[in-house]
């Protein structure tokens, strides 16, 4: 019976109120994103879902897409109809133009008529279509112009119609306008739906008028990764007074791949709906679920499959942000340090001891240790005593050449050799810096004349570290 009421009532707004807008596959929203946020979506219009309330939103895609959604409407147990649809939008240019196509089928189960005695008489159903054919241009840095052409048709058939069936096919179209903010958190739409076109109907002299709507919308994004989607229409209907209304939703990023969305629409010849809605989107694939309630046992049920692919296109008239380049280390200018030329009767006797590795082998320290014998030398300030000789003194009193870090070991090591001062140290590296530390000892007082450091980030700049160390101690 309750199909059978509703047969009637499509009967009625067709024949008896010519001021009542049909084709229903233009009236009811395709998918199931924004249905699950209140229909709520002229601010937001992403996806093919987006053809419906705003045309401009095809370049919120910066991917292609394809997608199908299935709408089915009951009343209690029983199917009234069901509206399948099929899209598929391409963004290009570097997202500066898009195209979309969508084809919309509405279908009304076949209903057995009964005459005044109760009797079964024939079946009666209706089908609705609708083509959109949408293209839109970013025409600012800000904003979006989106333009959709429409061709619908309806017919209602069945044995129990006098004359056969009754068709009627139409154009009609939408603009649509949409800024999105720089920082993408805050975006508004304005769109006005089916702007133009009536249908005629074979068998009548009266055209029925088409559902026109003006819908604005806007939406906000809140919190760090703006993961909550916050957004309200409203709609004024051109044709019905009762369609006016507003409406808002929210959606909620809860996790990577899932979406949790509610909100009331209140669009549907004035019958609040309460709606929710999930999403769950993977590598590209979506996949969306929403139910609302019409009022009563009435129940809409939408479910969306998507999939988007190919390279992403980048949003023209915007800079691309320069990579920051990590500000270099100054580098000191080396000092041209000059040899001190030193009389040979004044030059002093001098050893360098093996330096001790901490977090290098020992075969290194000692190379850093020769690299500071030979760079002494250059100085022409120094008497350098060269390693062989070292050696040979050193294992006849049986005594290591390296090892030897503290001032007690160095003036015993000066007295074994037969000099005035001693040069001891160690090299060490932390991280990716070497360090170089020497004391000058006196071996005759065993204190420490002079105590230095040097530094260098590779083992390349080793070299030149005891180039300056061996300068510094001819200086003093």
């Amino acid at each position: 019976m309750r199909k059978l009421a509703f047969l009637l009532f499509l009967f009625f707004c067709k024949f008896c109120y010519a001021d009542n807008p049909t084709l229903l596959s233009l009236v009811i929203n395709p998918s199931a994103r924004p249905a699950g946020m209140g229909d709520a979506y002229t601010g937001v219009a992403e996806g093919i879902g987006g053809f419906y309330y705003n045309p401009a939103g095809i370049l919120t895609n910066s991917q292609p897409e394809i997608a199908f959604f299935h709408t089915n409407y009951s009343a209690g147990t029983e199917e009234i109809y069901k509206i399948d649809t099929i899209g598929f939008l391409y963004p290009f240019k570097n997202n500066k133009y898009g195209l979309g196509i969508m084809f919309r089928a509405f279908d009304v189960p076949p209903i057995r008529g009964y005459d005044d005695s109760g009797y079964k008489t024939h079946d009666i159903s209706q089908e609705d279509h609708s083509l959109y054919l949408t293209c839109s241009a970013r025409i600012s840095k800000k904003f979006i112009l989106g333009v959709t052409l429409k061709s619908a048709g309806s017919s209602i058939h069945g044995e129990g119609i006098e004359g056969g069936p009754i068709s009627g096919n139409t154009g009609t179209g939408d603009v649509g306008f949409l800024y999105e903010s720089t920082s993408k958190k805050f975006s508004a739409g304005m769109s006005l739906l089916n702007f133009a076109g009536d249908i005629k109907y074979e068998n009548t002299t009266i055209p029925e008028n088409l559902p026109k709507w003006l819908k604005i919308g806007s939406a906000y994004r809140f919190l760090k990764d703006k993961n909550l989607l916050l957004a309200v229409d409203y709609s004024y209907g051109l044709e019905l007074s009762n369609s006016n209304g507003l409406d808002f939703g929210f959606e909620w990023n809860a996790y990577r791949w899932l979406f949790l969305r509610a909100g009331i629409s209140s669009k549907y010849y004035g019958i609040y709906s309460l709606n929710f809605g999930l999403g769950i989107n993977f590598k590209g694939f979506g996949l969306d679920y929403c139910f609302s309630n019409a009022g009563g046992f009435s129940t809409f049920q939408r479910v969306d499959l998507s999939y988007k692919f190919g390279k992403k296109e980048e949003k023209p008239f915007e800079e691309k942000p320069k990579p920051v380049e990590k500000p270099k280390p100054v580098e000191k200018p080396k000092p041209i340090e000059k040899p001190v030329t030193v009389p040979t009767g004044e030059k002093i006797n001098i050893a360098v001891a093996d330096f001790a590795g901490k977090n290098v082998s020992a075969a290194d320290a000692s190379i850093v240790a020769d690299f500071l014998r030979t760079e002494l030398v250059n100085t022409q300030a120094f008497n350098v005593m060269d390693r062989a000789n070292m050696e040979t003194i050193l294992s006849e009193q049986k005594f290591q050449l390296s090892g030897c870090t503290t001032e007690e070991c160095a003036v015993r090591m000066g007295k074994l050799l037969n000099v005035q001062q001693i040069v001891v140290g160690s090299l060490s590296k932390l991280l990716d810096t070497y360090y170089i530390t020497v004391n000058l000892v006196d071996v005759e007082t065993g204190k420490i004349i002079k105590a230095e450091k040097a530094e260098a980030t590779s083992a390349r700049e080793l070299s030149d570290a005891c180039r300056i160390l061996a300068n510094r101690f001819a200086t003093r």
